[in-house]
C-alpha cells in the first residue's frame, strides 16, 4: 500500500490538517498576541496604544482572509490554498521573531491573520471531506479544539522563565514543525473539488443565527485581544497574572468541545446557543464590573469555553436545519460575517479606547454586543425551519457516541 493511499484512507491525517488550520489560524495568529502584547507593554517594548493599533490590523487581516478564501479556492484549489496560507503564516511568525517593533507587527499581524482567516475556511472543509458520514460528523470536534490549544500553548510559553525573544523563538519552532508536517501531508492528500450548484436561498431563521454569530464575534474581541493587557497593566496585576488568565482562557477552550458534545444531547438540545450566549453575558459582566482575580479566572474559563463552541454550535445548527447546498452557502456567509463582526468591533473598540484610554469600557461595550447576539439567536424561534436534505451530517447529539 502506497504512502499516498495510506494518508488518504486515514481520517486522522485530514483531521490533523483541520486541527492545524484552527490552531495556527486562530489559536496562534490571534490568541498568542493577547499575552504577548501585555508583556511587551509592561516591558515598554510596545507603547500602550500599540495593542489597539496592532489589534485593528489583526482583525482587518482576518476578515480579508475570510473574504478572499472563496475566490482563492476557485483559482488555486483547496490544497494549494492551504499550502500558501501555511507558508505565509510561518513567514510572518519568523519575521516577528526577528523584529519586535510596532511598525513591523502591524503588517505581519495583518498578513498572519489574513492567512488565518483563509485557513479557517479551507482547513475544516478539507478535514470534513474524508471518511464516512459518521466520521465526518465527529471531525469538527477535532478541528475546532485547535483554537483552545493554541491559546493555551501561547499562554504557557509566556509563563516560562524566558525573555520575549526566546518565547517567540519557541513559538516559531512549534509553528515551523506544524507547517512542515502539514505541507508533507498536503503533498500526498487528495481533494475532489465539487462543482457549485449556485447559491441556495436561506430561511429567515438561518439569518438570525448568522447575525447572532457575527455579534458573538464582536463581543469576543476585548477578551481575545485586550484581556491580558487589561489585567496586567490597567488593573496593575502584572504580566504573570495576565498570562495566567490567558492560560485559563486556553484551558476553557481546550475542554469546551469535548464537554459540549457530552452535555448537548442530554441537557441542552435546541437551547445550546442561548446557553452559550448567556455564559458569555456572565463573563463580560464580571470583566466589566467585578475586578476580582478569582472572578476573572471564572470569566476567563467561560470566555475560553465560548469561542470554539460558538463556531461548533453554529455550524451544527446550520447542518441540522439546512440542506447540503444551503449549508455550503450559509457557512461561507457565516464565516465572512464572523470575521467582519470581529473587524468592525476591533475598529469601534480601537476608536473608543483612543478616546477614553480605559480597557474596562471596551468590555462594557462588548456586553452590549453579546446581549444583541442573544436576542438574535432567540429570534430564530419565530421562523420555523426543518431539515431539507438527505445528506445532513450526523447532529451533535450523536457525536458524543
Amino acid at each position: 500500500m502506497s504512502l499516498t493511499h495510506q494518508i488518504n484512507n486515514n481520517i486522522w491525517f485530514a483531521r490533523w490538517i483541520g486541527f492545524s488550520a484552527t490552531f495556527i489560524g486562530i489559536g496562534i495568529s490571534r490568541m498568542s498576541f493577547t499575552p504577548l502584547a501585555a508583556t511587551a507593554v509592561e516591558l515598554e517594548i510596545f507603547p500602550k496604544e500599540a495593542t489597539t493599533i496592532i489589534g485593528a490590523a489583526l482583525m482587518l487581516g482576518y476578515v480579508t482572509g475570510a473574504i478572499v478564501a472563496g475566490p482563492m479556492i476557485k483559482r488555486l484549489g483547496i490544497l494549494m490554498s492551504l499550502r500558501v496560507c501555511f507558508i505565509v503564516a510561518l513567514l510572518c511568525q519568523v519575521i516577528e521573531m526577528i523584529d519586535l517593533s510596532v511598525f513591523t507587527w502591524q503588517f505581519t499581524r495583518f498578513f498572519y491573520n489574513a492567512a488565518g482567516g483563509a485557513l479557517m475556511v479551507t482547513g475544516p472543509v478539507l478535514a470534513v471531506s474524508k471518511g464516512t458520514s459518521a466520521q465526518k460528523a465527529k471531525t469538527p470536534l477535532w478541528s475546532f479544539v485547535g483554537i483552545g490549544i493554541g491559546a493555551m500553548v501561547s499562554a504557557t510559553f509566556m509563563l516560562l522563565p524566558l525573555n520575549l525573544l526566546q518565547q517567540q523563538q519557541l513559538l516559531s519552532v512549534v509553528v515551523f514543525a506544524s507547517v512542515g508536517f502539514n505541507l508533507f501531508l498536503l503533498s500526498h492528500i487528495t481533494y475532489e473539488q465539487k462543482k457549485s450548484t449556485g447559491k441556495a436561498n436561506l430561511p429567515a431563521a438561518a439569518y438570525c443565527v448568522i447575525a447572532g454569530y457575527a455579534m458573538a464575534a464582536a463581543c469576543f474581541v476585548p477578551g481575545s485581544v485586550y484581556l491580558s493587557d487589561y489585567a496586567a497593566n490597567e488593573l496593575k496585576w502584572g504580566s504573570q497574572e495576565g498570562s495566567t488568565l490567558w492560560l485559563f482562557f486556553g484551558i476553557g477552550g481546550l475542554l469546551s468541545t469535548p464537554l459540549i458534545s457530552k452535555i448537548y444531547p442530554r441537557y441542552l438540545n435546541g437551547s445550546a446557543l442561548a446557553v452559550l450566549f448567556s455564559s458569555k453575558v456572565i463573563a463580560l459582566t464580571i470583566f466589566s464590573f467585578f475586578p476580582n482575580k478569582f472572578a476573572f479566572y471564572i470569566a476567563a474559563l467561560l470566555s475560553g469555553f465560548g469561542l470554539p463552541n460558538i463556531v461548533l454550535l453554529t455550524s451544527n445548527w446550520l447542518r441540522e436545519n439546512l440542506s447540503q447546498d444551503q449549508f455550503s452557502s450559509a457557512w461561507q456567509i457565516a464565516t465572512m460575517c464572523f470575521s467582519s463582526g470581529q473587524a468592525v468591533s476591533a475598529l469601534i473598540l480601537a476608536f473608543i479606547f483612543d478616546w477614553v484610554e480605559v480597557y474596562q469600557t471596551l468590555f462594557v461595550v462588548a456586553l452590549g454586543f453579546v446581549l444583541i447576539g442573544l436576542t438574535l439567536v432567540n429570534a430564530r424561534f419565530l421562523f420555523p425551519v426543518g431539515q431539507n436534505s438527505e445528506d445532513i451530517s450526523t447532529p451533535l447529539n450523536q457525536q458524543a457516541s
